[in-house]
């Protein structure tokens, strides 16, 4: 494993996180001093390698909080399908594929037929007519819907006699025979396509994290993670190849197989908790509401997860040590985590992941009890149709960021990619452009608000003690940086500096 030499910045412009400096000092792997240039100089052992800054600014690493590394991994080979705008657009695009093996699945998508004209079109039939004899898997871009072709349907097992799952649905057209349509717990039976293809792609996952930490990211929470993934972080954090810090979040499942032993892990790579989902999405209409969809009267999407399971799951966690991220979108949900959160101040504490539509009395409740709670500002860009599919009031507490961010709620920025980019800039962007905060408020987010849903207190700051982790960017001052996207100039985890491989 390369060793860190002791480095330090000077004649910068540093956040530490709590505040502004000239300069920063880095041995050992970790931030030694920081401070006046001067009083940096004068800690510098012998040997220390000096880099002038001439005013530029330095950042703590930044800290994706909410990131999916094996779907990013499976989306960077697998169909993009994201600009269709009509199932004909998207039958197009598959009929361009080259063809692979008959049982190679064929996993991808980003699909969105919110404003399709033919979206009644889009079906298992649809996808038989273009791939007939090769198993294909389409996610929505929510993640929470997939449509499979009939290749798909045998390879995953489902038939007309296999029953919806609790938590899932199984779409039927109307001879109840399966139409290619699963959503939410019915996608389980996807997973094991998943992890065999990322297995099979590893290289290609590692030079997803090496892209990523080109943009400034050092430390990741990998969500949903499997076993494979574990496997393959903590292998090249032994052998020093691990592009970035990774957090894994395993699923119930995962944590079946671990036997009720939490497996080892050092500082680079290691389980830090187990994530549950409470509902689905407000794309797919099955993210749990306390009233019907506005444009799909009767519809109240799907509770993913009892409350006695819910229960079950938390304390199960809680005896492990571990962290318990709870995914909840709709307000029925979030009051289900709020009410969680509250009941009992669970050590260690819950963190909740979207809260993409909070009731007022919920947003008074999250200021009291103060769980972390993870949130995708890009998502405020992206759901354009909040309104038709919520109703004006409803569509008025949807991503309360300001709000909660103003009443002492900590928050912490995430992408949730490849739901969205995987680009902090974006994220940081949409904060300062779209949700009234400053920059050094949406920096926040992506440092100290990140490591503290991670529970790593080491991270997240450039304060002697912490772990040397920072990135230097062509640019002076924060606004200019989320203005232009960076640029990033020179990233260091663990105070070795990283060689820049291509940008995201």
């Amino acid at each position: 494993m390369e060793t860190a030499e002791p480095v330090a910045l000077v004649d910068g412009r540093v956040l530490t996180g709590r505040r502004w400096v000239e300069a920063v000092l880095v041995a050992g792997g970790a931030v030694v001093a920081a401070g006046e240039t001067a009083e940096v100089r004068r800690a510098a052992p012998t040997g220390t390698r000096t880099v002038p800054l001439g005013g530029r600014l330095v950042l703590p690493g930044l800290i994706d909080a909410h990131y999916h590394w094996l779907g990013s991994t499976i989306a960077r080979e697998g169909p993009d399908v994201r600009r269709c705008r009509s199932a004909a657009e998207l039958a197009e695009v598959l009929r361009r594929i080259e063809p692979g093996q008959p049982a190679d699945p064929l996993i991808g998508g980003g699909w969105d037929e919110t404003g399709w004209p033919d979206r009644e079109a889009f079906t298992r039939t649809l996808l038989d007519r273009v791939l007939p004899d090769r198993p294909v898997v389409l996610y929505r871009v929510c993640h929470h819907v997939a449509v499979t072709n009939s290749p798909g349907l045998v390879a995953l097992g489902v038939s007309a006699r296999t029953p919806d799952p609790p938590g899932g649905r199984i779409g039927r057209d109307d001879q109840g025979a399966p139409n290619g349509w699963l959503y939410d717990n019915a996608l389980r039976r996807i997973a094991e396509l998943e992890r065999v293809r990322f297995v099979s792609e590893t290289e290609g996952a590692f030079h997803v994290l090496a892209q990523l930490r080109a943009r400034g990211l050092t430390t990741l929470g990998a969500m949903s993670a499997t076993p494979e993934e574990y496997a393959a972080g903590r292998e090249a954090a032994r052998s020093g190849r691990l592009p970035v810090g990774l957090r894994l979040y395993v699923t119930p499942a995962t944590l079946d197989g671990f036997d009720g032993r939490v497996p080892p892990g050092d500082d680079r790579c290691l389980v830090a908790g187990v994530k549950v989902l409470l509902d689905g999405s407000l794309g797919a209409r099955t993210a749990e509401l306390s009233e019907a969809y506005a444009d799909r009267p009767g519809e109240l999407g799907l509770a993913a997860l009892s409350d006695g399971r819910l229960a079950q799951e938390a304390e199960r966690v809680r005896t492990l040590g571990l962290a318990l991220a709870v995914h909840a979108i709709g307000d029925r949900a979030v009051t289900r985590a709020v009410d969680l959160a509250a009941s009992e101040r669970p050590i260690p504490p819950i963190r909740i992941e979207h809260a993409s539509v909070v009731r007022p009395a919920d947003v008074a409740k999250l200021a009291s009890v103060r769980p972390p709670v993870v949130v995708q500002p890009d998502f405020v860009t992206s759901d354009t149709w909040m309104v038709e599919r919520l109703g004006e009031t409803r569509a008025a507490w949807t991503y309360p960021f300001r709000a909660l961010f103003d009443r002492g709620v900590p928050l912490a920025g995430s992408s949730d990619a490849p739901i969205e980019s995987a680009d902090p800039w974006s994220g940081l962007a949409t904060l300062v452009g779209r949700c009234g905060f400053t920059p050094d408020e949406a920096i926040q987010l992506y440092t100290a608000g990140g490591a503290r849903a991670l529970r790593d207190p080491r991270r997240g700051h450039l304060e002697a003690g912490a772990v040397g982790d920072l990135v230097v960017l062509d640019a002076p001052d924060p606004f200019r940086a989320i203005a232009a996207g960076g640029p990033v100039r020179a990233v260091f985890v663990g105070g070795v500096e990283a060689v820049p491989e291509g940008a995201i």
